[in-house]
């Protein structure tokens, strides 16, 4: 069969929610694909038993030791033909078909890796409202004036090849839901351990354009589903900006034209400049400073004019995202698609036959927290479930982990749907969950309730309990930072 033939691979550090969720639709849909993570958690944070129980092969990582390091060990332990290439917080859907580019990569030896189509989810997960999310790159390099640029596959006539009427698309990069055969390996193909997060992928494709034989397609047939869950302490690491400088060092380049987000300096990390609109707009340019990136949720009306809500989602009637950099993207102009079958489903009040059957734990490393002022606040724990299967998808109602905050005096910190973090696993007998919010606590201890919220019924009441000590500046507070040690990776 197809799925004999490959071999899931991924990277991942403290989102046990996220594996959990893209391993569970693996499962659903190929149960007997063999899965290799690359885990960078703490020991005490590891997924052991939902490894050995999902026959998820593990190799364990030193804490943050690098989205790369963590792909190579992955790919290493890899004895199938293929390797697919994917992120924890993909899913995979009844649309995902394997069989389409293995088809191609049998039928074509000229090609060796098929990049694929993802369908984004901004805020809560709801898959009719899946968005088509583009990084197909043409990429270009001048070592005298030190510039890259990584133009999209569609500002060029398509380069085209079909496989029994299936269309792809020739070019030299693709995002990272892809499938690859294995022995590119074993021709040049790696991800540069000195990344740790940023550039690593830009370096992985321009390695294999500059110096190997390598040949990368895209096929929009071939689908899955990406879900970023909003965690801030998460952000924090993906926004590390170190990766860019030394991209730019390696390759000798000072400039990064990514059309069309803009122009990066590799200096500045991922600062993004737009297009000088002018003479004086580009002489003028070493004085410009401009935010980075950022996309806002906005409502335009018939007339043309634009505002933006405070809050993303559905229910507030966004219809466009407009970015720092100038651009628009219009919402209904981009293609939907249908919920059948997923691995999480529509949540509605009828599943909620007996709250007590209910219990939320948190992990044990949460119990207790030190966190410095104006930090994010996160927790990660289960839900276990004594009765049916409860989904997580907000439609009609909204189900959520949320915080109950109060001060070692007494007082509550008022309630805001901000402390809430929407489900992104079904609860089934066991499902791991996190809530991740910014709240302002000033110095001092709190007694934090880590609780189920329903936006129709208020707090279930089926909560645990956790005491954060909130401190000052320069305090020493990371348990990752004081317990991460440097050990080779050790299979589970």
């Amino acid at each position: 069969m197809d799925e004999a033939r490959v071999t899931l691979v991924f990277a991942t550090i403290a989102r046990p929610h996220c594996v959990q969720r893209l391993v569970r639709s693996v499962r659903q849909k190929y149960p007997r694909m063999k899965i290799v993570v690359g885990d960078q958690g703490l020991p005490e944070r590891t997924l052991s038993s939902f490894y050995e129980k999902n026959k998820v092969k593990a190799v364990f990582l030193p804490h943050d030791a690098g989205v790369s390091r963590a792909r190579n060990a992955a790919v290493a332990q890899v004895d199938t033909e293929f390797v697919l290439l994917a992120d924890d917080d993909f899913i995979i859907s009844p649309e995902t078909d394997i069989s389409i580019p293995l088809s191609i990569l049998d039928q074509d030896r000229g090609v060796d890796i098929i990049g694929g189509l993802l369908y984004d989810i901004y805020g809560d997960i709801d898959f009719k409202k899946g968005h088509v999310r583009r990084w197909e790159r043409m990429f270009f390099a001048d070592r005298d004036k030190e510039l890259f640029v990584a133009l999209p596959m569609d500002m060029f006539f398509p380069i085209e090849k079909k496989v029994r009427g299936r269309s792809y698309f020739t070019c030299d990069a693709v995002m990272n839901w892809a499938l690859m055969r294995t022995e590119i390996f074993q021709r040049g193909a790696k991800w540069d351990e000195r990344y740790t997060c940023n550039g690593e992928h830009e370096d992985f494709y321009l390695n294999i354009k500059t110096n190997t034989d390598i040949k990368v397609a895209y096929c929009s047939d071939f689908v899955a589903f990406h879900h970023h869950p909003r965690d801030f302490n998460y952000f924090d690491k993906r926004e590390r900006q170190e990766g860019w400088a030394r991209f730019g060092e390696k390759w000798g380049f000072t400039q990064y034209q990514n059309h069309p987000w803009g122009l990066q300096k590799f200096e500045t990390g991922v600062q993004v400049y737009p297009e000088a609109k002018s003479l004086d707009d580009f002489l003028n340019r070493s004085n410009t400073y401009v935010a980075p990136r950022a996309f806002l949720g906005a409502n335009v009306a018939s007339d043309g004019s634009i505002s933006f809500p405070k809050r993303l989602g559905p229910q507030y009637n966004v219809r466009a995202f407009v970015s720092n950099s100038g651009s628009v993207r219009m919402i209904e102009n981009e293609e939907k698609v249908a919920s059948s079958g997923h691995v999480v489903t529509e949540f509605a009040l009828e599943d909620l036959v007996d709250v007590r059957k209910l219990s939320v734990r948190l992990l044990d490393e949460f119990k207790s927290q030190t966190l410095v002022v104006g930090q994010p606040i996160k927790y990660q724990l289960t839900v276990h479930n004594e009765g049916q299967s409860i989904g997580s998808v907000n439609g009609q109602h909204r189900i959520a982990v949320g915080m109950r905050i109060r001060s070692e005096t007494g007082e509550t910190v008022p309630f805001s749907e901000d402390h809430v973090t929407p489900l992104v696993n079904d609860l089934g007998r066991e499902s791991y969950q996190y809530v991740s919010a910014m709240v302002d606590l000033p110095i001092g201890t709190y007694s934090v309730a880590i609780d189920l919220w329903v936006n129709s019924l208020g707090w279930l009441h089926r909560a645990d309990r956790a005491e954060l000590h909130v401190v000052g500046k320069g305090a020493v507070t990371s348990p990752e930072l004081a317990s991460a040690e440097n050990v080779p990776p050790v299979e589970a």
